[in-house]
């Protein structure tokens, strides 16, 4: 441990003082410390300097004391040092200097201001027998808002003139408080030790103990001292091991508890760390918060109504709506809207399609109730840019509408064409599953029978994963529509287009980047598995984060070639979408895996492995604090540079 120069001089050499002011100091010290303890056993003295010492280094060391500080500061105030020397000594020392501009002095009160008055209130009538007149109410108030404890507050009324006079030279008495008061006295106590109200036979036990004579302060030893206010204090303190838990790890275990999304996300962590700031106190508030706003937000949903044609325009704060769509429509002329090619059999049999031999990209599609769209579906993927180095694989999932008839008559044109029907109703992921397992591609892509792909969508993928040999999926921006009768140039002119983040761990913990006709290449299956047949609407969403579990890396490409139909039939996109859920559900499977450790360290151990010497204050983010050491290594690194490699700073 590491021990104040200041205090070592003091007792070790001594300070050169008069033998006379010497004894006198320490005869006034011993005597300061038996006021203070009103002649209490020895043992009770003790816990009271150890209390005195413990709470000098969380106040200026933000910390408890190893064991070794602790007796070494304890023997030296039993032996006549005073309080001013131990706060010179803690307060001067190198360790609280480094955390000096760490902002820890604010405190918020788990207890409103009314709750505040009563303990202030009770403890009064407990030592004085009075009720306390304004001056002393915000005297003590103001003193608990800084960080007076209950015990601090005990201790200065109980050993006050006013209460020593009382007394009479008694050294116990007996208060006379009513039931209430002693009923509010027990209430209070539990909450701010246990978190909880009183269970009746803890109030029955504590009633009589006070009637009998017991004290504020010795209730609130005996409180919190307790194994329940020990295991509480692991939880709602900041600390390592035994001692507690960082602000991270309080805010990972809230997430499952309290959280929307039942896990903390990366954004999580940033907001909630600056609520917190490292002080215990502030935890019980953030817990009452989140439930405050669970329950607003579960009156919220039972009231809410989902709109069909109403959806967030992913990456921006947008929403898109039927009004906003024809709006924009009806701004157009209405010669640039135009309907996609349909299926032509007297024109199809005249095509002639010739199959490179060469399957580059294999293209996926689940097919159920699909009539409606599949003759627009058909004709947009045979007139991809790259067919001839393409083969189409349509599952069908037992479909009720009959349209293996138009799929037979393209199957005759293009033998790139692979269809399969099942007997049952399957999955999509089921039929995805079963599709990779037939393709001969060396990469692989979705097509939903009502989205719409640009001429050359599938060239500018594959082509991307040819040049980026380290890429494994490559996704795109796209634009969004709300009516199939639209072709691709029609509804870019709208310009309702995503504006997707790149797909990092801590981005797609957020939402789904590579949610619409993403491509991958097909031996992700063979290392990561296939996508999880239990998952209905978001099984692709748990399978890129089992990717990026594996290390996979993904790829966003600039031009958006592909239009996202926003279905008000959809699996994904309707009323009763179990995406939602099972988005949760993927969460709460891989977030713990995925999170990055660094979220749950303290402060001190953040800023340690980052490589700074001070600890900055918890208002700064972690974030903010990477930031500034990547540019210090930036300026580092450039410093080295040769004179003609310099970059000329703008002034």
């Amino acid at each position: 441990m590491f021990v104040p120069n200041s205090l070592l001089l003091f007792h070790e050499t001594g300070i050169r003082r008069k033998h006379g002011s010497h004894r006198l100091r320490r005869k006034q010290a011993r005597l300061r410390l038996a006021v203070i303890m009103d002649n209490k056993r020895e043992k009770e003295i003790s816990d009271s300097v150890n209390q005195v010492v413990t709470y000098m280094f969380r106040k200026y060391l933000d910390r408890n004391p190893d064991q070794e500080g602790l007796e070494y500061y304890k023997k030296a105030l039993l032996d006549g040092l005073s309080i001013v020397d131990l706060i010179n000594s803690i307060s001067g020392s190198e360790e609280a200097l480094q955390k000096k501009n760490a902002s820890h002095n604010k405190v918020v009160l788990i207890l409103p201001i009314n709750e505040i008055d009563t303990i202030i209130a009770l403890s009064y009538r407990l030592y004085l027998q009075r009720e306390p007149d304004e001056e002393g109410k915000q005297h003590y108030r103001s003193a608990i808002e800084d960080g007076m404890t209950l015990s601090e507050l005990t201790e200065a009324l109980s050993s006050s003139p006013e209460a020593k006079k009382r007394k009479g030279g008694h050294n116990r008495v007996v208060p006379t408080l009513s039931v209430n008061d002693i009923d509010t006295m027990i209430a209070l106590s539990y909450r701010l030790h246990l978190q909880r109200e009183p269970d009746e036979e803890g109030k029955q036990h504590y009633r009589s103990a006070i009637e009998d004579g017991m004290t504020l302060s010795e209730l609130t030893e005996v409180l919190s001292s307790s194994t329940e206010a020990k295991e509480k204090h692991q939880f709602f303190s900041p600390g390592i091991g035994n001692e507690g838990i960082s602000d991270g790890a309080f805010i990972r275990e809230l997430g499952y508890l309290l959280f929307e999304n039942t896990v903390a996300r990366p954004r999580d962590f940033d907001q909630y760390k600056k609520i917190l700031l490292e002080d215990p106190l502030n935890r019980m508030l953030l817990v009452q918060q989140l439930v405050s706003e669970q329950i607003i937000r579960r009156k919220a949903q039972k009231n809410s109504r989902f709109e069909v044609d109403k959806c967030r325009i992913m990456g921006t704060d947008e929403f898109l709506t039927r009004q906003i769509w024809d709006a924009r429509v009806a701004d157009l002329e209405p010669a640039a809207m135009a309907s996609p090619p349909k299926a032509r059999l007297e024109k199809l049999k005249q095509c002639d399609f010739h199959h490179s031999g060469q399957y580059r990209v294999s293209a996926l599609a689940s097919m159920y109730k699909g009539a409606k769209y599949l003759e627009t579906f058909l004709e947009n993927i045979v007139s991809q840019s790259i067919f001839d180095q393409t083969e189409l694989i349509i599952i069908d999932a037992c479909s009720p509408e009959g349209e293996e008839e138009l799929i037979s008559h393209y199957m005759k044109i293009y033998p790139n064409i692979v269809y399969k029907r099942f007997d049952c109703r399957i999955g999509i992921y089921d039929a995805w599953n079963y599709a990779v397992q037939i393709a001969r591609g060396e990469y692989v892509t979705n097509t939903n029978l009502d989205d719409l792909r640009r001429q050359d969508s599938f060239e500018i993928q594959a082509n991307a994963l040819d040049r980026h040999a380290f890429a494994d999926v490559v996704y795109q921006d796209f634009y969004y529509s709300l009516d199939y009768r639209f072709d691709f140039e029609s509804v870019s002119k709208c310009g309702f287009k995503s504006n997707l983040p790149i797909a990092t761990v801590n981005n797609m913990l957020e939402f789904n980047s590579p949610h619409n006709a993403p491509m991958w290449r097909k031996r992700l299956h063979e290392e990561i598995g296939y996508f999880d047949p239990s998952y209905r609407s978001a099984g692709d969403y748990e399978f890129w984060l089992r990717c990026l579990k594996g290390g996979k890396i993904f790829l966003k490409t600039n031009t958006p070639h592909v239009v996202y139909y926003q279905n008000p039939e959809g699996l994904s996109t309707s009323a009763d979408s179990p995406g939602l859920y099972e988005g949760r559900r993927a969460w709460r499977t891989h977030a713990e895996e995925l999170m990055s450790p660094y979220f749950e360290k303290s402060r001190a151990e953040f800023a340690r492995d980052i490589g700074l010497v001070e600890v900055p204050g918890t208002e700064v983010s972690d974030y903010d604090l990477v930031q500034k050491r990547l540019r210090y290594f930036a300026a580092e690194a450039r410093a080295g540079w040769p004179e003609v490699r310099q970059v000329p700073q703008k002034t």
